[in-house]
């Protein structure tokens, strides 16, 4: 009987679990990489280390004196003011009011621009300024915390401290706290300024504390991040930072997180002090940092943003930009907002992120290719969620679906005519689309009635060093030729030929170096005179783009180019200054570092997708290639 009875109860657990469905995983929200650009606001100045928002709008000082509030969702101005003042501070925003700082003066505008009152300061500000509870709050150098009406700007109470109150002040339950020079915290009562309590730390507290419960978190310049517990007003735990905090730490569940001056990011279990994990960012950053979900984005002296998964530390991405970051990352969702300085230009811009939305084919062989031939069409994506795919060919003006809409990401052709065909992809998620082709010719071309001819390398080497004096132009043109045979080889193609190419590119550099616009056309005049194949004439106009590439020795030559120069400087990076050394990973780090190489075009190099090769392993090629003849390149 009990053995019926577990039989019946187990089949009616396997039926309940049967009903019971999953539920699916809901559409990814919050900042997502890769990014790419999608709009900005352009304004005059350089950005004063914050960017605050308020609604959809945004404030922000610059190092000029001018306070602006911009429109965060149309990218527009909506008004700038420029106060008599020489601005010393960035801004502070409150849901009614935004607040400015000058060296003798405190002034103070509706969100619409109209100034409502201004104080004069009996020293400069040393802290930043926080509005609570209708009152506005700032430290003094001469070491007094201020407290004003925040609508009228008439003195409520001020408390003297021992030394220059250095942290922002902050709301804790009914008190005020903020960190002084002469190393103590104090604790004051916010309606009457009356000091409630001071905890002795061991230096200077500079950066905000963090309130969270009955716990205050604050890092102070003796290397030190503390957590002092107000209630039994004792000392929970303290983590050595090597360095002093100067940002705001943040709260996320049970963690927190802060930065050190040494460029360090901690994050550590808010109760007990236990480092869960650490990683290094860029270079030093004094701005504030944003979690976005669960994740933590940071900016730094530098032009990288990076991102990490809060709770593994796991880096989520980079974002490079062509100037240095100037202030902190803001989120207004879909965006990333991030405020940059174009020097040259004497130029402000706020650059709004979103997530990279592409769809990329690659076609398995090169076209053209003979009938019949089996050709496998493969599309990827970036930003997308679960994507579908439907692929499309086109003959003729006639387009037709050829694999409707499925989570088949693969494409198989069997042609059975010639002529020139179009291999298309749309790739669909739950909120968006993308496009993606690639041109195919089936069939081989007819051989030109011309006779051609092919140069003996001996020659072509000779002719490169009759053009060219300078030993390092020499090399490159090594370079570039050792690259196109290894990709010829890969392909299937002609090494020789496409050797030629290479070793040929840049015959009349030195003549047309302060004349871009003329490169290749002597080449192509020499090349001529001695009957050189017309197609890597062609291959050699398209790598400086004097022609569009037409075919698979066009498109290597093309990304082979700025990709040497980029192995080259990273090589010179590495300590060991040899190419035998060198791996993907280091060129891959370099690769990203937008400030590095720049002259190698990185989405030049990523064309190599058109030879149906992905970039990894086209890094990979070039570099063993390379790496065959360093003695050829000195390296």
């Amino acid at each position: 009987m009990k053995k019926i009875i577990f039989v019946w109860f187990f089949a009616g657990l396997m039926v309940c679990c049967a009903l019971i469905k999953p539920s699916p995983a809901p559409y990814p929200t919050g900042i997502i990489f890769p990014l790419e650009t999608e709009g900005k606001i352009d304004f005059q100045g350089e950005i004063d280390r914050s960017l605050l928002r308020v609604g959809d709008r945004l404030f922000f000082t610059t190092w000029d004196g001018f306070l602006y509030c911009a429109d965060g969702r149309n990218r527009t101005i909506f008004w700038k003011k420029k106060p008599p003042d020489t601005l010393s501070r960035p801004a502070y925003a409150s849901q009614a009011r935004v607040y400015v700082c000058g060296d003798k003066f405190l002034y103070v505008f509706d969100l619409a621009g109209k100034r409502l009152w201004h104080l004069r300061l009996p020293a400069p500000l040393s802290s930043g300024i926080r509005e609570n509870d209708g009152k506005v709050f700032f430290g003094t150098e001469n070491g007094e915390m201020i407290a004003c009406d925040a609508g009228e700007g008439t003195l409520v109470w001020r408390f003297q401290a021992g030394r220059a109150c250095r942290s922002n002040p902050v709301p804790m339950s009914n008190m005020i706290v903020f960190g002084c020079e002469d190393h103590r915290l104090y604790f004051l009562d916010s309606t009457n300024g009356r000091l409630v309590d001071t905890y002795l730390a061991g230096g200077a507290i500079e950066a905000e504390p963090c309130v969270s419960g009955d716990n205050i978190y604050f890092g102070s310049d003796d290397g030190l991040f503390t957590c002092v517990n107000m209630k039994k007003k004792q000392k929970i735990w303290e983590v050595k930072t090597g360095s002093s905090v100067i940002v705001p730490p943040v709260v996320w569940g049970k963690r927190l997180l802060f930065l050190s001056w040494s460029s360090i990011l901690f994050c550590v279990n808010k109760n007990s002090g236990i480092i869960l994990w650490w990683r290094n960012i860029p270079a030093r950053s004094p701005y504030r940092m944003e979690i976005i979900k669960d994740r933590i984005v940071l900016s730094s002296i530098s032009n990288q943003i990076i991102a990490f998964d809060i709770k593994s530390g796991v880096q989520v991405g980079t974002y490079e930009a062509e100037y240095n970051v100037k202030a902190n990352p803001l989120w207004m969702d879909p965006f990333l907002l991030l405020g940059f300085y174009d020097e040259q230009n004497e130029r402000g811009k706020i650059l709004y992120l979103k997530k990279e939305v592409k769809a990329f084919l690659a076609a398995s062989k090169i076209s053209p290719q003979n009938k019949d031939t089996e050709i496998i069409f493969t599309a990827s994506t970036h930003g997308f969620f679960k994507p579908e795919f439907e692929f499309y060919l086109t003959f003729e003006g006639h387009k037709e679906i050829v694999l409707e809409r499925s989570e088949e990401r693969t494409w198989t052709w069997y042609p059975s005519q010639e002529g020139k065909f179009l291999v298309s992809v749309k790739v669909f998620d739950q909120k968006q689309t993308a496009d993606a082709e690639v041109p195919f010719v089936i069939g081989v071309a007819k051989k030109s009635e011309k006779k051609e001819v092919i140069m003996q390398r001996d020659e072509a080497l000779a002719l490169v060093k009759e053009h060219l004096k300078n030993k390092n132009l020499i090399k490159h043109c090594l370079a570039v030729e050792a690259c196109m045979r290894a990709v010829a080889e890969r392909l299937g193609e002609d090494k020789e030929k496409w050797g030629l190419a290479g070793i040929l590119h840049d015959l009349d550099y030195e003549v047309t170096e302060k004349s871009p616009e003329l490169h290749t056309k002597e080449t192509v005049k020499i090349l001529e005179d001695k009957g050189i194949s017309s197609d890597i004439i062609h291959a050699i106009q398209a790598h400086a783009g004097q022609v569009p590439c037409e075919n698979p020795m066009d498109w290597a030559i093309y990304s082979i180019d700025p990709l040497t120069g980029l192995i080259i400087a990273a090589t010179l990076m590495h300590p060991s200054k040899k190419l035998a050394e060198m791996d993907l990973g280091f060129i891959k780090r370099r690769y990203k570092e937008k400030s590095f190489a720049r002259g190698a075009d990185r989405s030049i190099i990523e064309e190599c997708r058109n030879l149906g090769i992905e970039l990894d392993d086209f890094i990979s090629i070039c570099l063993k290639a390379m790496q065959d003849i360093h003695e050829d390149l000195g390296l």
